[in-house]
């Protein structure tokens, strides 16, 4: 009986010493809207985050809707005030648009520029933080924007629909979405699916690119375009039926310590749509590429 006590006893001991070590969260709201300043009848938006998702829709309205959700947890109340503080959502206006950005103590942010990095190397240890942090962003934007520009890094999601311009959109370690979108697209994602529909076709170019992951991209039947693809571990697939294949191309490489000049077949496979010129690009590592009819 004495050794189930100590037992029992022990296990009670373990139990209060895991309650103390629970992390503590904190959660904030945010909601704001902003005018998009606008110059010679053009104006653009970016969206940088870093760890959270990030969903965009366009709407019928003059302003942008921002919403967000801050996320810190820590294992004591001083870091989780510490990172209540450091943690900010910041909106910079410009000429010509809106800038948006995940702010900590690494990011380094050049107004002049219009350009956001992240560097926390020689920030006095702040990679060994006592918090954690999640930005997840909700951003609703006028039909009359003209360039848009998303971004995230880890733990979220990418997801826009409806955006009837320029779209430049980038992930690492997710997936993106793209519904119903009528414009240029150039897409790129590490680690994560593209999944892209049209509701009008690009006039120029459409650049899809992920390492691990597949990507599907459906246009309407009308389609008339030039398709590059390349992967290394995937095929490419489509259920167009006009179509030409063409010849691969040759890249020149010159080298000037010989003078000599050499020649080889470009690992790029092309082939045209209705003898379009629209350029179409698909490159995976690993994953198979899909161009399908609405």
């Amino acid at each position: 009986m004495k050794n189930v006590k100590t037992a029992i006893i022990l296990t009670s001991i373990s139990l209060l010493f895991c309650v103390s070590l629970k992390a503590q969260e904190s959660s904030e709201k945010i909601k704001e809207s902003y005018t998009i300043p606008r110059t010679d009848n053009y104006s653009e938006v970016h969206i940088q985050n870093l760890f959270g998702s990030v969903k965009v829709e366009t709407y019928n309205g003059t302003t942008l809707l921002l919403e967000a959700t801050k996320t810190i947890s820590s294992k004591n109340q001083e870091g989780l005030d510490k990172g209540k503080s450091e943690i900010k959502l910041e909106v910079y206006e410009y000429a010509k648009g809106l800038f948006i950005y995940l702010d900590n103590p690494c990011a380094i942010f050049d107004e002049e520029k219009l350009r956001l990095n992240y560097d926390c190397y020689d920030h006095r240890g702040y990679n060994s933080r006592d918090y954690k942090f999640n930005m997840d962003i909700i951003v609703k934007i006028p039909e009359n924007v003209d360039y848009v520009h998303v971004s995230t890094v880890n733990n979220g999601d990418i997801y826009i629909k409806g955006l009837t311009c320029t779209l430049d959109v980038r992930n690492v370690n997710g997936p993106l979405t793209i519904v119903d979108h009528s414009g240029n697209i150039d897409a790129k994602t590490v680690n994560g699916d593209l999944d892209v529909n049209f509701i009008k076709n690009p006039d120029s170019y459409a650049e899809f690119s992920t390492i691990n992951g597949k990507i599907e991209v459906s246009c309407l039947k009308n389609l008339s375009a030039k398709i590059q693809y390349r992967s290394m571990n995937g095929s490419f697939y489509t259920d167009y039926e006009d179509i030409t294949f063409l010849p691969a191309e040759l890249k020149k490489s010159e080298s000037k310590r010989s003078g000599s000049t050499k020649y080889k077949l470009s690992d790029i496979k092309s082939f045209s749509i209705g003898g379009g010129e629209t350029k179409f690009s698909f490159n995976t590592l690993n994953g198979n590429m899909y161009l399908t009819t609405k």
